[in-house]
């Protein structure tokens, strides 16, 4: 049996009448081999990143990004935080930033930021003698 080539440069589609695309299927996947974009299998723990219509996606880095309530820090006082329910390992990236909008800038320092499994913890030290700091945002991004 021979190759309809007319038939190759058509849309395939299953369990659809009108396919949209070069395969287009309506329902459930089930993939038992690996999906290879470019041929390429990726590595354990990266994600697709899409690239925009018409370009295969690449394999990245999970970056995930946890706001939390607003605190109030207290003058030339230290405090520390553990922050749980994030979705990290010990080996995951993470990064403590400031948000907020000041007419002075916070004189805040951010250290001792450590990833342990689902939870940070890191410590932050208002600087200043006699100025108290309320509503401070904290962002925090991990990467695995």
């Amino acid at each position: 049996m021979g190759l309809n080539h007319a038939l190759l440069a058509q849309n395939v589609g299953i369990g659809i009448a009108a396919p949209t695309q070069r395969l287009h299927v309506n329902g459930n996947e089930r993939l038992d081999g690996a999906f290879m974009p470019n041929n390429l299998p990726g590595n354990t723990g990266q994600a697709l990143i899409s690239q925009g219509a018409g370009v295969a996606p690449t394999w990245g880095p999970i970056i995930n990004r946890w706001t939390t309530p607003a605190f109030n820090l207290n003058a030339n006082t230290s405090y520390g935080f553990t922050i749980t329910g994030v979705t990290c390992t010990e080996t995951s990236s993470v990064m403590v930033n400031l948000w907020g909008s000041w007419v002075t800038p916070p004189n805040v320092t951010v250290n001792y930021v450590e990833a342990q499994l689902n939870q940070v913890h890191f410590r932050v030290t208002n600087n200043t003698l006699l100025t108290n700091y309320t509503g401070m945002d904290f962002i925090i991004t991990i990467v695995r």
